[in-house]
Parts: C-alpha cells; sequence; structure tokens
C-alpha cells in the first residue's frame, strides 16, 4: 500500500494505492494535496514517509512564491514564509536519519533536506545560488508563543563542493546516502553541476553526518546586519547564544533544564533561531583521497560504496573451428582506462605464436584440437574486474564432419520431395480448371447444339474480316454407307452456324436457315 500524490492539473491531489493479484488500484479515499506535491509538474519537489507520517519540501500555492518544508499530520508543521529560512529554494532530496537510536546525548531522529537556493549571505549585484542542507527534528511540535506550528529546529548550512578554477558554488542535483552500520557511519554523496556554463566541471561530493553534526550543534551562526545603503549585511554572530541551543532537538540537556518538548522551550531561544536560522560555517567534503591533501580529484572510476565486487557470469557463446584455421574471440573492455584479461578453462592467457591478444579480441593462429575449450574475458581496471563474454570453443572433428553433410543431404532432399509435391499439386489445379473452363483456351471445339452457346475467341479469328459469315455442313447419309455429295432439297432445312467477328473482337454465334445463304 502506497500513498500518491499527483498534481493534477494544478490541483495537488493524492490517494492510496494497493497492490495486489499483480495490480494497481487507487483505492478512491482522495485528499487534498496541497503542502505534499507542487501544483506545476516541472516544480522540484521531494518527500519522506516516516512511520507513517508524511515530510514534504514543495510549495504551497500556483505561483510556487510560498515554498515550505512541512510535515503533514495533526500536528502539521512547516517552516516560515521568510527568505531568511527558504528564499526561492530548489528542492533536491529528503532523507530520515535515526539518530535516536543508541544515542548518549539522548537526542532524536532528524530529517535532512537538500536543496539549492538564492543567497542572501553574499554581496552580489547578481542573485548567486549555492547548495543547502537544512535538519529538522522528528519530535518538533512548534513553539507555544513563538514559531506556533512553526519548525523550532530548522537549521541550515551551505555545502561546500569545491573545483578548479571555478568562481561560482557549483548546484546539488541529485543525493544518495548510505549507511554501513548504524546513523553514525552514514555518508551523502551529492551529484553537483555548474550554475553557468562558464565551467566545465561536474562533481560528485560526500559529507559524512558526523560533520553535519558538528556544524549545527557546535558552529557559529549569521547574523543579518542593517547597513547605511538599502541592503543587510549577513555577518558571523559573536555574541552569546541562548540556552537551550536554538535549533537543537530536546534531549538529555534540555531534560535536566526541564523542558521535555519543543512547546516549553523559551521564547529567546525560539525568537533567536526565527530570525537566524543559517550557520556560518560549511559544511565541508569529505576527503577520499588523502594522499593527494587536496580536495578533489578527478574520478577515474567508480566502485560499489559498499566495498565488494561482483562477477557477472556471461552465457558461453558456442564457436567450432576446422583443423588450422585462425579463430578470433571478440571482447569490447568496458572503459577505455580497462584491459582485457583472457582464461581458458581458468588459467590466464599469455600472448604466444598461438595467441595474440589484442584490445578488444583474441586471435587464435593455426588452431588445434589443444585450443578447445572454455575461454573467458574479462574487464580489469584498478583491480576491478569484471567477466563480460564467455565462448565453448570446439574443433570439428570427422564424424561431425560426416554427421554435418549427412544432414545436409536430408535437408536438400525434403526440399526437393517439398518441390515435387508443390509442382504436382500445381499441375493438378491448372488441369481442373482447364476442365471446368475457368482458363481461356487458344481454340474453340466444343460441339454445338440446339440452343445458343458461346466459345472463346481464337487467336486466328482476330484475323477474320468483320461480319464475315462462314458456314460448314457435315451431312450423313445411312442409307448403303454413301456420301451423298447432292445438296439437300429447299424442303428439307439444316441449320447452318454463322460466326461473326464484331469490330470489339467478340465473337456471336448463331443458327441460320440453308435458304437464306
Amino acid at each position: 500500500r502506497m500513498y500518491v500524490c499527483g498534481t493534477k492539473a494544478f490541483i495537488p491531489t493524492c490517494d492510496y494505492m494497493s497492490y495486489a493479484d499483480g495490480n494497481l488500484t487507487l483505492e478512491g479515499k482522495q485528499e487534498d494535496g496541497k503542502g505534499k506535491c507542487p501544483f506545476d509538474p516541472s516544480q522540484r519537489y521531494t518527500s519522506e514517509m516516516v512511520d507513517g507520517v508524511l515530510y514534504s519540501a514543495t510549495s504551497l500555492n500556483f505561483r510556487g512564491s510560498e515554498p515550505v518544508m512541512m510535515r503533514s499530520s495533526e500536528e502539521s508543521i512547516r517552516t516560515e514564509f521568510s527568505s531568511t529560512w527558504l528564499n526561492e529554494p530548489n528542492f533536491i532530496h529528503m532523507a530520515h536519519i535515526r539518530e535516536g537510536e543508541s544515542n548518549p546525548e539522548g537526542d532524536e531522529d532528524k530529517l535532512y533536506l537538500f536543496f539549492s537556493e538564492t543567497a542572501v549571505e553574499y554581496d552580489s549585484y547578481t542573485k548567486m545560488d549555492v547548495s543547502r542542507v537544512a535538519r529538522v527534528c522528528k519530535g518538533d511540535l512548534g513553539g507555544q508563543r513563538t514559531l506556533q506550528r512553526k519548525w523550532t529546529s530548522f537549521l541550515k548550512a551551505r555545502l561546500d563542493c569545491p573545483v578548479p578554477n571555478n568562481n561560482l558554488p557549483l548546484l546539488v542535483q541529485d543525493v544518495f546516502h548510505l549507511c554501513p552500520s548504524d546513523w553514525t557511519t552514514c555518508v551523502f554523496y551529492a551529484v553537483f553541476t555548474p550554475q553557468l556554463d562558464s565551467s566545465q566541471y561536474s562533481a560528485v561530493c560526500a559529507y559524512k553526518i558526523e560533520d553535519i553534526k558538528t556544524v549545527f550543534s557546535k558552529g557559529k551562526f549569521k547574523a543579518p546586519v542593517p547597513v547605511e545603503t538599502s541592503f543587510v549585511k549577513w555577518v558571523m554572530y559573536s555574541a552569546d547564544v541562548p540556552d537551550p541551543r536554538p535549533g537543537a532537538c530536546v534531549d538529555n540537556h534540555a531534560r535536566e533544564m526541564g523542558f521535555t518538548k519543543s512547546l516549553e522551550l523559551p521564547d529567546k531561544t525560539l525568537q533567536f533561531i526565527k530570525d537566524k536560522p543559517l550557520m556560518d560555517q560549511a559544511v565541508k567534503v569529505l576527503v577520499l583521497y588523502p594522499r593527494f591533501f587536496k580536495l578533489y580529484v578527478l574520478v577515474e572510476t567508480l566502485k560499489i560504496t559498499s566495498g565488494t565486487c561482483v562477477t557477472e557470469d556471461s552465457k558461453s557463446v558456442s564457436v567450432s573451428f576446422f583443423h588450422g584455421n585462425t579463430v578470433t574471440l571478440w571482447c569490447q573492455p568496458y572503459s577505455n582506462l580497462a584491459q582485457v584479461q583472457w582464461q581458458l578453462n581458468g588459467r590466464p592467457i599469455n600472448a604466444s605464436n598461438t595467441f595474440q591478444i589484442l584490445s578488444d579480441s583474441l586471435m587464435i593462429f593455426n588452431a588445434s584440437a589443444d585450443a578447445s575449450g572454455r575461454y573467458t574475458c574479462s574487464s580489469v581496471e584498478r583491480n576491478y574486474q569484471t567477466q563480460h563474454v564467455a565462448y565453448d570453443l570446439k574443433m570439428w572433428s570427422a564424424s561431425g564432419t560426416t554427421a554435418l553433410l549427412h544432414n545436409v543431404k536430408e535437408k536438400e532432399n525434403t526440399l526437393v520431395a517439398m518441390v515435387v509435391l508443390l509442382s504436382l499439386i500445381l499441375a493438378m489445379l491448372v488441369i481442373w480448371n482447364l476442365y471446368k473452363g475457368h482458363f481461356p483456351l487458344p481454340f474453340c471445339h466444343r460441339r454445338v447444339k440446339d440452343t445458343e452457346n458461346r466459345c472463346e475467341q481464337s487467336p486466328y479469328e482476330n484475323q477474320l474480316p468483320e461480319h464475315k459469315i462462314a458456314s460448314s455442313t457435315v451431312n450423313l447419309n445411312s442409307n448403303n454407307n454413301h456420301v451423298n455429295d447432292q445438296r439437300y432439297s429447299s424442303s428439307r432445312e439444316t441449320d447452318r452456324l454463322s460466326t461473326t467477328v464484331g469490330s470489339s473482337g467478340q465473337i456471336t454465334m448463331k443458327y441460320i436457315d440453308e435458304s437464306e445463304i
């Protein structure tokens, strides 16, 4: 069962979606999605479901001018509508970190929000964006008088991700966090890109949760200071900080002072965090390669962060060869920095008169029966090996060749038999259609009887002059088997066949009386 939200043509709506028997269905329990997802699908937002409660970072209005990080529950709580808190933000990622588990300080779980926004702390004639990380306490209920139904624990700090020869800070685009064991080992990996086309670098920067926690719990705050000009300048706050510390969760120290929940915090603590939620110190990037004693290195290869390598077993491709032939087995490495390694039956192959190893293939010269076996190719880069192709190589034997030729002969015989059978069937169909008169004949030999008939046109009849009349007579006399070569008398009428060839080529046949000739 999932809680899903959508913009619904600028009317944000949420519903529950169930999965059963391979089907996803909405339950029809629509709820107002305002503050849970944006009105405009082009706006970036993020959310996290924690113990059945939705935390989200989006916009509360149609124009997107009221950015908010909020908790949607019976005890709804959100950020202030102030540029000091959120200034034209672009929300990226939210993560729930269970810091309350086995915490010696009695601290509680927190929600971390990664985003970029227009900076308020820099003196610049044009807007400049920076990357931020903010956090709130899961058990925050807001203040009693100050910050009613607002976060009392909202703090934010700049993310430092330096690259060479770049004047403008990179902007965060995506974040992934990994906790190998407990929450103290969590590391956030963030992808950064230039905010203008002035830089050719993108970057992946990593941040330890302990470093983020240190900035929020022990770092200095920034404070706005009015100057003679019309703008406000942000400087490091150097005066005393109220106790309990602004932005801190209710922990063992606060409980010792008699504060068991945020509703009981003093107004001086709440007013401080309302005006000054920005930290002075930036969160420094985790140095993954200390041997360079620099904060950045060029990425040459990416590995699984779990520290384990997985070998992919590929399906074997069967290849056959004749004795003495040259065989080529192809293997394309995964990157330009990788090298290919070949093995035959699990043993490495070295270059020799028989084997030549190329960057993308293996050539086997004058192949013999000894070359048969299982060949595997792997890409190797910085001791990271991945198998991605395998071949089963076999040499044709005499028995195998004979069997192949026998199979080919059988297939040829089968093909000939099928051709003969199809030819006989075709001939029978032609004869049948001729018998039924479906096909035209070159001559007409049908006997004409007492009824009117038509006959197909003969190719010789096209040479007859138009309206030419032809007659023929067959006289039979059964007396004394003599042929009577005298014509029949005029009183005895004998039918004659008259054929007229019209201008259109159609042949018309009719019976005429002999006396009409």
